[in-house]
């Protein structure tokens, strides 16, 4: 009499094609899984440029806003560069609300404190020489400070009194409005 035994374990054949299904199954979550951090970090670069340049554009506009702002016609304050790639304007800040003696007398913020000319400037340079072009604000004499790091590219173009636009103006007390583009 014969007695069969049962067969345990797997033939080898069993667990080639195992394998196989395993590799390729881990192959495909990989790449998905891959294909998916490549997309999340690249809309996190997408997010953080468009963030850099809407503060950019904001602190920039509020600027420009003020460019040749001189309300009693005492500081002499003017668009002193237009050119489609550097914008410096000054404008007065009211002497009695700055929290500060402009005066010396020891009183601050008062009415009779002399206006102050604040000149500001806007130009692409390279922050740090990094090779990568930024946008540079610049405040009096100081050095420029980056707003806007890693553009291609700023326009410039102003309107004029009569309604035609110019990235070259030649008569800059004719600017009434400044139009500008950043890539």
């Amino acid at each position: 009499m014969r007695i069969q035994q049962e067969r345990q374990g797997f033939t080898l054949l069993e667990i080639l094609v195992a394998m196989a299904i395993s590799i390729i199954l881990i192959s495909a979550a990989y790449f998905f899984y891959n294909y998916q951090l490549q997309t999340r970090i690249t809309q996190e670069r997408v997010t953080d440029m468009q963030q850099n340049l809407r503060a950019a554009m904001l602190l920039m506009e509020d600027d420009i806003r003020m460019a040749g702002y001189d309300p009693n016609g005492t500081t002499g304050a003017a668009i002193t560069v237009a050119t489609a790639s550097r914008f410096t304007f000054s404008y007065s800040l009211d002497g009695e609300v700055n929290g500060t003696d402009d005066d010396g007398d020891g009183t601050v913020d008062e009415p009779d404190e002399a206006p102050l000319t604040e000149t500001i400037s806007y130009a692409l340079f390279d922050d740090g020489s990094d090779g990568d072009t930024d946008l540079g604000r610049t405040v009096g004499a100081g050095s420029s400070v980056a707003v806007s790091e890693n553009l291609e590219a700023m326009a410039l173009t102003y309107m004029l009194e009569d309604g035609s636009f110019t990235a070259t103006p030649t008569d800059l007390s004719q600017i009434v409005a400044a139009r500008f583009a950043i890539l």
